[in-house]
């Protein structure tokens, strides 16, 4: 299992267990929280439907049972991230209402998908017809690369921390940090467009 993966299900776990701490103490829900904790639980439930391949905290890849190369897999799984991002970027730069129930749902969406091209790189070096978008460095500077996936994951995390709040206010810095990640990673790790 890929050290990502490790990274995302500590993030999932972490979530479930304030879910559940919220439950103990209290039945009904004050904020968003123990809402949206459920919903991402509902979508690694529906994942885990999906397919039996699961890694070692339970966590499936929506891809599992799929038979296409990685490269394929990543790239199509990149691209729903790159959806993702672009909608909610619509509400977040005043291009779209905001409207807090709909933005939730994106929200939740993009934090199902994001951990999901990880699983997708080979261990080793594939031929460079077989790397699409990928530079050497991915699999030359695997600990840098490394980095790039914890600070994806933890600034994706803030920015589901911000999103609960229901203030835009709050959300906009959490986005453009994200997305300041996303760029980093691109700069050290993807050919450019």
């Amino acid at each position: 299992m890929s050290k990502i993966a490790w990274v995302w299900c500590a993030i999932l776990l972490g979530v479930t267990a304030c879910q559940k701490q919220e439950q103990a103490t209290e039945r009904q829900p004050e904020n968003n929280a123990e809402i949206i904790s459920a919903e991402i639980v509902d979508k690694s439930q529906e994942n885990a439907d999906k397919s039996e391949e699961k890694d070692a905290f339970g966590i499936p890849s929506i891809y599992a049972e799929d038979n296409r190369p990685p490269l394929e897999i990543r790239t199509h799984a990149f691209k729903k991230i790159q959806q993702d991002m672009e909608g909610m970027a619509k509400v977040v730069n005043g291009e779209m209402p905001y409207d807090p129930d709909k933005f939730l749902e994106q929200v939740v969406e993009f934090f199902g998908d994001a951990h999901e091209p990880f699983h997708y790189f080979e261990a080793e070096m594939p031929p460079e017809d077989k790397r699409g978008k990928s530079r050497d460095t991915i699999w030359t500077d695997e600990d840098g690369f490394f980095d790039q996936q914890v600070k994806f994951a933890e600034r994706s995390s803030e920015f589901l921390e911000a999103t609960i709040t229901n203030d835009l206010e709050k959300i906009k810095p959490a986005f453009a940090n994200l997305s300041q990640t996303c760029k980093a990673c691109h700069d050290g790790y993807k050919v450019a467009d």
